[in-house]
């Protein structure tokens, strides 16, 4: 779908709010140098990722300080650079935003207690809310940073914005997807039925978006 790092930039100057990150590159450091930096940079629990890989795979959240070695020859593997988040411990919400315009906000409950590859693909592994459990103000605060994300990220035809709150309720955004997953577990679908748009429609509306501009 698309690659991680560039997003993080992109926000940063957008004032749009993400967890404290940072990117490493295997190629020019150790993965002991690095490990080194993330000590010191970063409190325990921290997300270990590949730059590239979609769909969770070489993602490691890591719990304690004796993980970390394994996370991040974990990650290298897929990508020479890899990105160090911190880990937010809260509620995860995805914003299907289509032609600039935000749909429904869904949960994301995993009943694993993490969203990670398996869940991803799996149908009943994780529970979606649609529409998610939360306040107007912050079905509405989420709508926003969904519709700017979009606008920053220049988005055509559909992206997916996932965010978590924080215990707080804080919201920071974990990343976008151009190119989100379309079958019958999909969430951009999810959301777009909640709205009243069927399934064909949707596709339709994406189709037409996504080439203008293109001709």
């Amino acid at each position: 779908g698309m690659n991680k790092k560039v997003s993080k930039d992109v926000f940063k100057g957008a004032n749009i709010p993400t967890a404290a990150s940072e990117s490493f590159n295997g190629n020019l450091e150790s993965a002991e140098a690095i490990i080194e930096h993330i000590r010191k940079d970063f409190t325990i629990p921290v997300v270990v990722k590949s730059a590239t890989q979609g769909s969770s795979i070489g993602v490691t959240i890591v719990r304690d300080e004796a993980q970390l070695e394994e996370a991040v020859t974990e990650a290298l593997k897929y990508d020479p650079i890899l990105v160090v988040e911190q880990f937010l411990d809260g509620r995860e919400f995805t914003v299907s935003v289509l032609d600039g315009k935000a749909l429904s906000v869904i949960e994301i409950r995993p009943h694993s207690g993490e969203y990670d590859y398996k869940s991803t693909y799996t149908v009943g592994a994780t529970e979606y809310l649609v529409p998610a459990p939360i306040s107007a103000e912050m079905t509405d605060e989420m709508q926003r940073i969904g519709e700017l994300v979009y606008r920053e990220v220049q988005g055509s035809g559909v992206i997916r914005v996932d965010v978590m709150t924080d215990h707080a309720d804080n919201m920071y955004v974990l990343e976008y997807n151009t190119v989100p997953g379309m079958t019958a577990t999909s969430l951009v679908p999810k959301a777009a039925k909640e709205m009243g748009i069927d399934f064909p429609t949707l596709c339709e509306k994406i189709l037409l978006t996504a080439s203008i501009g293109k001709f």
